[in-house]
Protein backbone atom coordinates (compact mmCIF):
# COMPACT_ATOMS: atom_id res chain seq x y z
CA UNK A 1 0.00 0.00 0.00
CA UNK A 2 1.30 3.47 -0.93
CA UNK A 3 2.15 5.62 2.06
CA UNK A 4 2.70 9.36 2.08
CA UNK A 5 6.16 10.30 3.34
CA UNK A 6 6.46 11.66 6.85
CA UNK A 7 6.99 15.44 7.01
CA UNK A 8 10.66 16.35 6.97
CA UNK A 9 10.23 20.09 7.56
CA UNK A 10 8.11 21.75 10.23
CA UNK A 11 7.12 25.25 9.14
CA UNK A 12 5.71 27.98 11.40
CA UNK A 13 3.71 30.74 9.67
CA UNK A 14 3.16 34.15 11.27
CA UNK A 15 -0.06 35.87 10.21
CA UNK A 16 -1.02 38.99 12.18
CA UNK A 17 -3.58 40.61 9.89
CA UNK A 18 -5.55 39.44 6.82
CA UNK A 19 -3.11 41.01 4.34
CA UNK A 20 -0.35 38.82 5.83
CA UNK A 21 -2.43 35.80 4.83
CA UNK A 22 -2.66 37.17 1.29
CA UNK A 23 1.13 37.44 1.09
CA UNK A 24 1.60 33.91 2.45
CA UNK A 25 -1.15 32.32 0.37
CA UNK A 26 0.77 31.62 -2.89
CA UNK A 27 3.56 29.86 -0.98
CA UNK A 28 1.20 28.03 1.38
CA UNK A 29 -0.72 26.73 -1.62
CA UNK A 30 2.42 24.94 -2.87
CA UNK A 31 3.67 23.74 0.51
CA UNK A 32 0.29 22.22 1.40
CA UNK A 33 0.50 20.04 -1.71
CA UNK A 34 3.79 18.58 -0.49
CA UNK A 35 3.50 15.99 2.28
CA UNK A 36 7.13 16.63 3.16
CA UNK A 37 6.06 19.85 4.91
CA UNK A 38 4.04 20.25 8.09
CA UNK A 39 2.52 23.72 8.53
CA UNK A 40 1.48 25.48 11.74
CA UNK A 41 0.20 29.02 12.14
CA UNK A 42 0.70 31.50 14.96
CA UNK A 43 0.11 35.19 15.53
CA UNK A 44 0.27 38.12 17.87
CA UNK A 45 -2.19 40.95 17.38
CA UNK A 46 -1.94 44.67 17.96
CA UNK A 47 -4.94 46.77 18.92
CA UNK A 48 -7.46 43.90 19.18
CA UNK A 49 -8.24 40.85 21.30
CA UNK A 50 -8.44 38.53 18.34
CA UNK A 51 -6.76 35.14 18.43
CA UNK A 52 -5.19 33.40 15.43
CA UNK A 53 -8.05 30.95 15.05
CA UNK A 54 -10.57 33.77 14.80
CA UNK A 55 -8.48 35.42 12.10
CA UNK A 56 -8.59 32.25 10.01
CA UNK A 57 -12.34 31.94 10.43
CA UNK A 58 -12.76 35.55 9.33
CA UNK A 59 -10.81 35.07 6.09
CA UNK A 60 -12.93 35.03 2.90
CA UNK A 61 -13.35 31.92 0.70
CA UNK A 62 -10.44 33.08 -1.47
CA UNK A 63 -8.17 32.19 1.46
CA UNK A 64 -9.61 28.77 2.24
CA UNK A 65 -6.17 27.22 1.64
CA UNK A 66 -5.46 28.13 5.30
CA UNK A 67 -8.39 26.08 6.60
CA UNK A 68 -7.17 22.98 8.37
CA UNK A 69 -3.75 24.36 9.33
CA UNK A 70 -3.19 23.93 13.09
CA UNK A 71 -3.18 27.21 15.00
CA UNK A 72 -1.27 27.83 18.25
CA UNK A 73 -0.66 30.98 20.34
CA UNK A 74 2.75 32.59 19.89
CA UNK A 75 3.85 31.94 23.50
CA UNK A 76 3.35 28.20 22.96
CA UNK A 77 5.04 28.29 19.54
CA UNK A 78 8.10 29.91 21.14
CA UNK A 79 8.57 26.75 23.26
CA UNK A 80 8.40 24.40 20.26
CA UNK A 81 11.02 23.57 17.65
CA UNK A 82 10.45 24.35 13.98
CA UNK A 83 12.70 24.06 10.97
CA UNK A 84 11.48 27.20 9.22
CA UNK A 85 9.68 30.41 10.12
CA UNK A 86 7.83 32.40 7.41
CA UNK A 87 6.49 35.88 8.13
CA UNK A 88 5.39 38.89 6.03
CA UNK A 89 5.41 40.97 9.22
CA UNK A 90 8.49 42.51 10.82
CA UNK A 91 7.62 41.12 14.25
CA UNK A 92 8.72 37.56 15.01
CA UNK A 93 6.29 36.07 17.54
CA UNK A 94 6.92 32.39 18.25
CA UNK A 95 10.22 32.24 16.32
CA UNK A 96 12.60 31.78 19.26
CA UNK A 97 13.37 28.10 18.54
CA UNK A 98 13.09 28.14 14.73
CA UNK A 99 16.21 26.93 12.92
CA UNK A 100 15.82 29.36 9.98
CA UNK A 101 13.69 32.47 9.66
CA UNK A 102 12.43 34.08 6.42
CA UNK A 103 10.97 37.57 6.10
CA UNK A 104 8.69 37.85 3.06
CA UNK A 105 7.73 41.56 3.41
CA UNK A 106 4.16 42.65 2.64
CA UNK A 107 4.68 45.62 0.35
CA UNK A 108 7.08 48.29 -0.85
CA UNK A 109 6.01 51.94 -0.73
CA UNK A 110 7.33 55.48 -0.74
CA UNK A 111 7.20 55.66 3.05
CA UNK A 112 9.61 52.71 3.28
CA UNK A 113 8.70 51.54 6.78
CA UNK A 114 9.64 47.94 5.96
CA UNK A 115 13.22 48.90 5.04
CA UNK A 116 14.32 48.74 8.65
CA UNK A 117 17.22 47.39 10.75
CA UNK A 118 14.65 45.12 12.40
CA UNK A 119 14.64 43.00 9.25
CA UNK A 120 18.22 41.90 9.98
CA UNK A 121 16.90 39.72 12.81
CA UNK A 122 15.81 37.27 10.10
CA UNK A 123 18.26 34.78 8.62
CA UNK A 124 16.80 35.22 5.10
CA UNK A 125 15.21 38.27 3.43
CA UNK A 126 13.12 37.49 0.33
CA UNK A 127 13.57 40.75 -1.59
CA UNK A 128 11.09 42.03 -4.17
CA UNK A 129 13.66 43.50 -6.54
CA UNK A 130 16.78 45.60 -6.99
CA UNK A 131 15.10 48.65 -5.48
CA UNK A 132 14.62 46.70 -2.27
CA UNK A 133 18.29 45.83 -2.05
CA UNK A 134 19.36 49.38 -2.94
CA UNK A 135 17.26 50.98 -0.21
CA UNK A 136 18.79 48.78 2.48
CA UNK A 137 22.19 50.04 1.35
CA UNK A 138 21.17 53.70 0.91
CA UNK A 139 19.76 53.82 4.43
CA UNK A 140 23.00 52.40 5.83
CA UNK A 141 21.32 49.28 7.19
CA UNK A 142 23.57 46.73 5.51
CA UNK A 143 25.68 46.10 2.41
CA UNK A 144 24.58 45.04 -1.07
CA UNK A 145 26.21 41.62 -0.66
CA UNK A 146 24.52 40.79 2.64
CA UNK A 147 24.14 36.97 2.68
CA UNK A 148 20.60 37.32 4.04
CA UNK A 149 19.40 38.78 0.73
CA UNK A 150 17.51 36.42 -1.60
CA UNK A 151 16.27 37.94 -4.88
CA UNK A 152 12.81 36.36 -5.13
CA UNK A 153 10.20 38.89 -6.24
CA UNK A 154 6.73 39.42 -4.75
CA UNK A 155 4.61 36.22 -4.86
CA UNK A 156 1.38 38.06 -4.03
CA UNK A 157 1.34 39.96 -7.32
CA UNK A 158 2.25 37.08 -9.65
CA UNK A 159 -1.46 36.85 -10.47
CA UNK A 160 -1.37 40.29 -12.12
CA UNK A 161 0.82 39.05 -14.97
CA UNK A 162 0.60 35.24 -15.08
CA UNK A 163 -2.89 35.06 -16.61
CA UNK A 164 -4.66 33.68 -13.53
CA UNK A 165 -6.73 36.88 -13.31
CA UNK A 166 -8.54 38.51 -16.23
CA UNK A 167 -10.40 41.79 -16.51
CA UNK A 168 -13.52 40.09 -17.85
CA UNK A 169 -13.51 37.40 -15.16
CA UNK A 170 -13.01 39.77 -12.23
CA UNK A 171 -15.53 42.32 -13.44
CA UNK A 172 -18.05 39.56 -14.02
CA UNK A 173 -17.76 38.44 -10.40
CA UNK A 174 -18.15 42.05 -9.25
CA UNK A 175 -21.16 42.63 -11.48
CA UNK A 176 -19.46 45.45 -13.40
CA UNK A 177 -20.23 45.87 -17.10
CA UNK A 178 -17.35 45.44 -19.52
CA UNK A 179 -18.08 48.81 -21.15
CA UNK A 180 -17.81 50.77 -17.89
CA UNK A 181 -14.77 52.81 -16.94
CA UNK A 182 -13.61 51.61 -13.52
CA UNK A 183 -11.67 53.66 -10.97
CA UNK A 184 -10.11 52.10 -7.87
CA UNK A 185 -9.53 54.24 -4.77
CA UNK A 186 -7.02 52.50 -2.50
CA UNK A 187 -5.44 54.77 0.13
CA UNK A 188 -2.88 53.65 2.66
CA UNK A 189 -3.30 54.25 6.39
CA UNK A 190 -1.82 56.79 8.84
CA UNK A 191 -1.19 60.22 7.38
CA UNK A 192 -3.31 59.21 4.42
CA UNK A 193 -5.64 60.92 1.97
CA UNK A 194 -8.46 58.90 3.54
CA UNK A 195 -8.05 60.78 6.82
CA UNK A 196 -7.61 64.25 5.30
CA UNK A 197 -10.08 64.24 2.38
CA UNK A 198 -11.37 60.66 2.11
CA UNK A 199 -15.12 61.29 2.10
CA UNK A 200 -14.81 64.17 -0.38
CA UNK A 201 -12.55 62.11 -2.66
CA UNK A 202 -15.03 59.24 -2.67
CA UNK A 203 -18.04 61.48 -3.31
CA UNK A 204 -16.16 63.28 -6.10
CA UNK A 205 -15.22 60.05 -7.86
CA UNK A 206 -18.71 58.58 -7.34
CA UNK A 207 -20.23 61.62 -9.09
CA UNK A 208 -18.18 60.94 -12.24
CA UNK A 209 -19.30 58.67 -15.08
CA UNK A 210 -17.25 55.74 -13.74
CA UNK A 211 -17.75 52.70 -11.57
CA UNK A 212 -15.90 53.19 -8.29
CA UNK A 213 -14.19 50.41 -6.34
CA UNK A 214 -13.25 51.19 -2.72
CA UNK A 215 -10.43 49.21 -1.12
CA UNK A 216 -9.40 50.49 2.29
CA UNK A 217 -6.32 49.37 4.19
CA UNK A 218 -6.81 46.64 6.80
CA UNK A 219 -5.77 49.02 9.58
CA UNK A 220 -8.38 51.58 8.52
CA UNK A 221 -11.03 48.95 9.28
CA UNK A 222 -9.46 47.78 12.56
CA UNK A 223 -11.71 49.08 15.37
CA UNK A 224 -8.70 49.18 17.69
CA UNK A 225 -6.87 51.56 15.35
CA UNK A 226 -9.59 53.61 13.62
CA UNK A 227 -12.45 53.48 16.17
CA UNK A 228 -14.73 51.90 13.58
CA UNK A 229 -15.28 55.18 11.72
CA UNK A 230 -14.63 53.86 8.22
CA UNK A 231 -16.43 50.57 8.74
CA UNK A 232 -19.63 52.53 9.39
CA UNK A 233 -19.14 54.74 6.34
CA UNK A 234 -18.45 51.73 4.13
CA UNK A 235 -21.84 50.26 4.98
CA UNK A 236 -23.50 53.39 3.57
CA UNK A 237 -21.36 53.40 0.42
CA UNK A 238 -22.02 49.71 -0.08
CA UNK A 239 -25.67 50.49 -0.80
CA UNK A 240 -24.85 53.08 -3.46
CA UNK A 241 -25.26 52.16 -7.11
CA UNK A 242 -22.02 52.45 -9.04
CA UNK A 243 -19.84 51.74 -5.99
CA UNK A 244 -18.24 48.40 -5.13
CA UNK A 245 -16.70 47.96 -1.69
CA UNK A 246 -13.89 45.42 -1.99
CA UNK A 247 -13.67 43.56 1.34
CA UNK A 248 -11.19 40.86 0.36
CA UNK A 249 -7.71 41.46 1.85
CA UNK A 250 -6.26 40.66 -1.58
CA UNK A 251 -6.32 43.87 -3.61
CA UNK A 252 -5.10 42.19 -6.81
CA UNK A 253 -8.56 41.37 -8.28
CA UNK A 254 -9.67 44.97 -7.64
CA UNK A 255 -6.57 46.24 -9.43
CA UNK A 256 -7.17 43.90 -12.34
CA UNK A 257 -10.71 45.25 -12.71
CA UNK A 258 -9.64 48.91 -12.65
CA UNK A 259 -8.84 51.18 -15.58
CA UNK A 260 -7.23 53.69 -13.23
CA UNK A 261 -5.98 53.87 -9.65
CA UNK A 262 -6.34 56.83 -7.30
CA UNK A 263 -4.12 56.60 -4.23
CA UNK A 264 -1.58 58.51 -2.17
CA UNK A 265 1.64 56.80 -1.09
CA UNK A 266 0.25 53.29 -0.74
CA UNK A 267 2.29 50.30 -1.89
CA UNK A 268 -0.70 49.57 -4.15
CA UNK A 269 0.53 52.29 -6.52
CA UNK A 270 3.79 50.41 -7.05
CA UNK A 271 2.03 47.08 -7.58
CA UNK A 272 -0.36 48.71 -10.07
CA UNK A 273 2.58 49.66 -12.33
CA UNK A 274 2.74 46.00 -13.41
CA UNK A 275 -0.57 46.51 -15.22
CA UNK A 276 0.73 49.61 -17.03
CA UNK A 277 -2.49 51.55 -16.40
CA UNK A 278 -2.91 55.19 -15.34
CA UNK A 279 -2.41 56.32 -11.74
CA UNK A 280 -3.48 59.59 -10.12
CA UNK A 281 -1.61 60.44 -6.94
CA UNK A 282 -3.31 62.47 -4.21
CA UNK A 283 -0.78 64.62 -2.36
CA UNK A 284 -1.17 64.68 1.41
CA UNK A 285 0.78 66.89 3.82
CA UNK A 286 0.42 64.31 6.60
CA UNK A 287 3.04 62.08 4.97
CA UNK A 288 5.98 63.93 6.52
CA UNK A 289 4.12 64.29 9.82
CA UNK A 290 3.52 60.53 10.11
CA UNK A 291 6.87 59.19 8.87
CA UNK A 292 10.43 60.28 9.48
CA UNK A 293 12.54 61.90 6.77
CA UNK A 294 14.84 58.88 6.82
CA UNK A 295 11.94 56.48 6.22
CA UNK A 296 10.49 58.37 3.25
CA UNK A 297 12.17 57.80 -0.09
CA UNK A 298 12.04 61.30 -1.54
CA UNK A 299 13.72 60.16 -4.75
CA UNK A 300 10.93 57.60 -5.20
CA UNK A 301 8.32 60.31 -4.68
CA UNK A 302 9.90 62.23 -7.55
CA UNK A 303 9.50 59.13 -9.74
CA UNK A 304 5.75 58.81 -9.26
CA UNK A 305 4.50 57.69 -12.69
CA UNK A 306 1.30 59.70 -12.90
CA UNK A 307 -0.48 63.00 -12.36
CA UNK A 308 -0.32 64.46 -8.85
CA UNK A 309 -3.27 66.44 -7.44
CA UNK A 310 -3.55 68.35 -4.19
CA UNK A 311 -7.31 68.68 -3.76
CA UNK A 312 -10.47 66.67 -4.48
CA UNK A 313 -11.62 69.43 -6.84
CA UNK A 314 -8.71 68.63 -9.17
CA UNK A 315 -9.58 64.94 -9.39
CA UNK A 316 -12.25 64.97 -12.17
CA UNK A 317 -9.97 66.69 -14.69
CA UNK A 318 -6.95 64.53 -13.77
CA UNK A 319 -8.94 61.28 -13.90
CA UNK A 320 -10.64 62.16 -17.19
CA UNK A 321 -7.33 63.15 -18.77
CA UNK A 322 -5.64 59.94 -17.60
CA UNK A 323 -8.46 57.73 -18.89
CA UNK A 324 -8.35 59.45 -22.28
CA UNK A 325 -4.54 59.26 -22.44
CA UNK A 326 -3.66 55.86 -20.91
CA UNK A 327 -0.27 55.74 -22.64
CA UNK A 328 1.00 58.80 -20.81
CA UNK A 329 3.69 57.81 -18.27
CA UNK A 330 3.98 54.39 -19.92
CA UNK A 331 7.78 54.49 -19.91
CA UNK A 332 7.93 55.67 -16.31
CA UNK A 333 5.55 52.93 -15.16
CA UNK A 334 7.49 50.17 -16.90
CA UNK A 335 10.85 51.44 -15.66
CA UNK A 336 9.59 51.60 -12.07
CA UNK A 337 8.02 48.14 -12.26
CA UNK A 338 11.28 46.63 -13.52
CA UNK A 339 13.20 48.28 -10.68
CA UNK A 340 10.71 47.23 -7.99
CA UNK A 341 9.81 43.66 -8.91
CA UNK A 342 12.16 40.87 -9.94
CA UNK A 343 10.67 38.69 -12.70
CA UNK A 344 6.97 39.10 -11.80
CA UNK A 345 4.78 36.11 -12.54
CA UNK A 346 7.17 33.50 -11.17
CA UNK A 347 8.12 34.82 -7.71
CA UNK A 348 6.09 32.20 -5.85
CA UNK A 349 7.90 29.42 -7.69
CA UNK A 350 11.31 30.89 -6.84
CA UNK A 351 10.26 31.18 -3.20
CA UNK A 352 9.05 27.56 -3.09
CA UNK A 353 12.19 26.32 -4.81
CA UNK A 354 14.38 28.23 -2.35
CA UNK A 355 12.44 26.87 0.62
CA UNK A 356 12.99 23.32 -0.61
CA UNK A 357 16.70 24.04 -0.98
CA UNK A 358 16.93 25.50 2.52
CA UNK A 359 15.26 22.40 3.95
CA UNK A 360 17.34 19.99 1.85
CA UNK A 361 14.17 18.53 0.30
CA UNK A 362 13.59 17.57 -3.33
CA UNK A 363 10.29 18.97 -4.68
CA UNK A 364 7.67 16.49 -5.80
CA UNK A 365 7.70 16.17 -9.59
CA UNK A 366 4.52 18.25 -10.21
CA UNK A 367 6.03 21.07 -8.15
CA UNK A 368 9.33 20.83 -10.00
CA UNK A 369 7.52 20.89 -13.35
CA UNK A 370 5.62 24.01 -12.30
CA UNK A 371 8.84 25.69 -11.16
CA UNK A 372 10.52 24.89 -14.49
CA UNK A 373 7.51 26.12 -16.50
CA UNK A 374 7.36 29.36 -14.52
CA UNK A 375 11.05 29.94 -15.13
CA UNK A 376 10.56 29.50 -18.90
CA UNK A 377 7.55 31.85 -18.90
CA UNK A 378 9.50 34.45 -16.91
CA UNK A 379 12.42 34.36 -19.34
CA UNK A 380 10.06 34.61 -22.33
CA UNK A 381 8.29 37.60 -20.74
CA UNK A 382 11.61 39.36 -20.21
CA UNK A 383 12.59 38.79 -23.83
CA UNK A 384 9.24 40.14 -25.02
CA UNK A 385 9.62 43.26 -22.87
CA UNK A 386 13.14 43.82 -24.17
CA UNK A 387 11.91 43.56 -27.77
CA UNK A 388 9.08 45.96 -27.01
CA UNK A 389 11.52 48.50 -25.61
CA UNK A 390 13.65 48.18 -28.75
CA UNK A 391 10.77 48.55 -31.21
CA UNK A 392 8.90 51.22 -29.18
CA UNK A 393 5.48 49.87 -30.11
CA UNK A 394 2.83 52.63 -29.77
CA UNK A 395 0.47 52.19 -26.82
CA UNK A 396 -2.62 52.16 -29.04
CA UNK A 397 -1.22 49.20 -30.98
CA UNK A 398 -0.25 47.25 -27.87
CA UNK A 399 -3.78 47.18 -26.52
CA UNK A 400 -5.77 48.61 -23.70
CA UNK A 401 -3.97 46.42 -21.20
CA UNK A 402 -0.77 44.37 -21.44
CA UNK A 403 -1.51 41.05 -23.10
CA UNK A 404 -4.69 42.19 -24.81
CA UNK A 405 -5.26 42.99 -28.47
CA UNK A 406 -5.26 46.46 -30.05
CA UNK A 407 -7.73 49.06 -28.82
CA UNK A 408 -10.81 49.56 -30.98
Amino acid sequence: MHRHPMPRARVLLNCKVPVNATCLRPIVRWLRRDAQFSLTLTSRYRGTRLRPGRLLRALPPSHRIFHGIPVIPHFIASRMRFDLYLSPDMAMPGSRRCAQTVHLFHGVSFKGASISPQALAYSHLFLFGEYHRRRFVEKGITTADDPRFEMIGFPKIDCLVDGSLTVKGVRGKMGIGEDRRVVLYAPTWRGTSLETDGETIIETLAAMDVHLILKLHDHSLDPGLSRGRWQRRLEAWREREGITVWDDPDICPAMMAADLLVSDFSSATNEFTLLDRPIVFFETPDLTASYSAKQIDHAMLERRPGRVVESPAALPEAVTHALENPGEFHGERRALARDLFHRPGSAQHRAVKRIHEMMGIEPFLPTQWAIDAAQRDSEARERAEAEEDLTVTPFSERGRYPGQGPMT
